[in-house]
């Protein structure tokens, strides 16, 4: 698998749940936590070119932002479009197994990578989210991963450090 489908792959998996987690923390009234996985589901669908569901979620967002809830129409017409997405490329999840990361990202790439992602990240800078088809290259990122697609930079920093010192990776 090419690390374009590795991309795809794990921010399809990610989003799997992403309407039902994002119901259930509308009806908890957690609008904190509903702003933003509406929020990471714009910014995943953006990175793969989803632009209707990219503009369904930046309207909720939008609205949770403001402390108020999304209509039942913005909530149907996300649900709608997210299961269609879904639906079309179930087949893609069900055929290729999680990606194994057999390629591998030499030591000096790594270093390269690893240095090129702390910078952004201490800057807090949106540019990381183009590296990630690469981190998800070196294997025990799927967390970091995670964090960057969230925009928690600060956590991906220190998961970037810990991963540096604990697992050797750099």
């Amino acid at each position: 698998m090419n690390s374009s489908k590795k991309c795809w792959y794990f921010l399809l998996k990610k989003n799997q749940n992403a309407f039902e987690n994002l119901s259930a923390a509308i009806r908890s009234g957690d609008i904190k936590l509903a702003h933003r996985l509406a929020h990471s589901l714009k910014g995943n669908a953006g990175q793969l070119g989803l632009t209707d569901l990219q503009n369904i979620s930046e309207n909720i967002e939008f609205t949770l932002k403001a402390n108020q809830l999304p209509s039942e129409d913005d909530i149907i017409s996300l649900k709608t479009e997210l299961y269609k997405i879904l639906d079309a490329l179930e087949p893609l999840l069900k055929r290729e197994k999680a990606p194994s990361i057999t390629e591998t990202v030499s030591h000096e790439k790594k270093l390269e990578l690893l240095n090129e992602l702390h910078k952004l990240l201490e800057q807090k800078n949106t540019r990381c989210l183009t590296l990630l088809e690469k981190i998800v290259l070196i294997p025990g990122t799927e967390e970091l991963v995670t964090q960057i697609e969230d925009y928690d930079f600060s956590l991906a920093l220190e998961t970037l450090n810990s991963l540096i010192r604990e697992e050797g990776v750099a």
